[in-house]
């Protein structure tokens, strides 16, 4: 026999019982399946009072056991779809942000190489400007012998130069 639908008791009931179906429910039982040719009236009214409450399929004979298994069918399919769309957004969301990551390290690189040409550039600036102080000071130390050179031949005019011999000295021969 088809399964049309399951009925479970509603919170708060402790127990029902159907005279045309012969379901009886209680605390220890409270689901029971809805076979097809069975006779739903009660039931139907004691889902629509909220004594019982409709899990799943239908309490229709005929449409129920067709809707459930199209229901059950479109569901899985429209699910696989969202899934599958769920799964290419992940994708696409991901290669965005390796893209971005990629991107963001590469600005990163060229900053760093940036600063690092910029600071080799200064450390040439200073060396060259040390350079020239240096070369700047060693010209002042030349003009500074030059003008004392100067002032010293000004000073004192060249010295004439003679050479004179020593007197020789006499050999005396002490005896002994």
């Amino acid at each position: 026999m088809k399964v049309l639908g399951l009925v479970k008791l509603a919170p708060g009931e402790v127990g029902f019982y159907d005279e045309l179906t012969r379901i009886h429910l209680t605390i220890s039982n409270p689901e029971r399946h809805i076979l097809a040719g069975m006779n739903t009236t009660n039931i139907k009214r004691s889902v629509r009072s909220g004594r019982l409450l409709l899990v799943s399929g239908s309490l229709e004979p005929e449409t129920a056991a067709e809707s459930v298994k199209a229901t059950v069918a479109t569901g899985k399919a429209e699910q696989a779809k969202k899934d599958a769309e769920e799964a290419l957004k992940a994708k696409k969301e991901e290669e965005e942000a390796k893209a971005k990551a990629a991107e963001e390290a590469k600005k990163a690189e060229d900053e760093a190489k940036a600063a690092e040409a910029a600071k080799k550039a200064e450390e040439e600036a200073k060396a060259a400007e040390e350079a020239k102080k240096a070369e700047e000071a060693k010209d002042a130390e030349e003009d500074i012998d030059e003008k004392e050179e100067e002032a010293e031949e000004k000073k004192a005019p060249a010295k004439k130069t003679t050479t004179r011999k020593a007197p020789a000295k006499k050999a005396t021969a002490t005896k002994k």
